[in-house]
């Protein structure tokens, strides 16, 4: 998986590694409601896969602007990192929203002093499956990234 690279050169380029967020991601969204200590476990294992992800991302930036450099002979990293941080802010706004959402959809009512088994289902699938679903996503497209 090339959100891990410390993983990716001990593996055949063909062959995905094992991703820490993958199993983070699948530990907390199928935990017991009762072992909430474990749905932090699984968070912090998942913790590992995002570091990773953030690791190659900044590397994939230096590359763009050498790629641009190397095809066009003009150097334009500030345009390409503001259009990078633009595209991180934006994403950043709708994962934030998205978060909502789904805690509306789940049933999660604010104050309660108890959420009822589709809330808590609900928070199970948007922290858990989701993240997993979306980084399967993101490892096939980078996949194709050489």
């Amino acid at each position: 998986m090339t959100r891990s690279p410390f993983l990716i050169s001990s593996t055949h380029p063909r062959q995905e590694p094992h991703d820490p967020q993958h199993l983070g991601d699948v530990i907390v969204s199928s935990i017991p409601r009762e072992m909430v200590w474990l749905g932090f476990v699984g968070l912090m294992i998942a913790l590992l896969g995002v570091l990773g992800n953030n690791v190659v991302v900044f590397a994939l930036e230096a590359d763009t602007v050498e790629y641009g450099e190397w095809k066009t002979g003009v150097r334009s990293e500030g345009s390409i990192y503001a259009v990078v941080s633009f595209t991180r802010k934006c994403g950043q706004a709708i994962g934030g929203a998205l978060a909502g959402w789904a805690l509306s959809i789940g049933g999660y009512v604010s104050g309660a002093t108890d959420q009822t088994a589709e809330a808590i289902g609900g928070i199970q699938f948007a922290a858990g499956y989701v993240p997993a679903i979306l980084a399967l996503i993101a490892t096939a497209i980078m996949i194709k990234y050489r």
